[in-house]
């Protein structure tokens, strides 16, 4: 999931296209493999659920997100 959403490479596209039915079905992927293998705190199922409705309604919108740049300006 980080290597999708915060891509470390200098060559990779840095914004997110999560028009991409794909990638949002990767995300959802990762988030319920991570509750299955217990690899998490259990309070993290509250948490993913809020992510990946946040990623639908971006999927719904065919939003292309700059998620490093973001997520910089509000850590400030």
């Amino acid at each position: 999931m980080a290597g999708i959403l915060y891509p470390d490479s200098k060559d990779a596209d840095p914004v997110v296209d999560f028009g991409k039915a794909e990638l949002l079905r990767i995300l959802a992927q990762a988030l319920k493999k991570a509750l299955r293998d217990k690899v998490t705190h259990p309070e993290f199922a509250f948490i993913s659920r809020a992510e990946l409705g946040l990623y639908s309604l971006l999927h719904q919108l065919n939003a292309r997100v700059n998620v490093r740049e973001t997520w910089r300006r509000c850590d400030q």
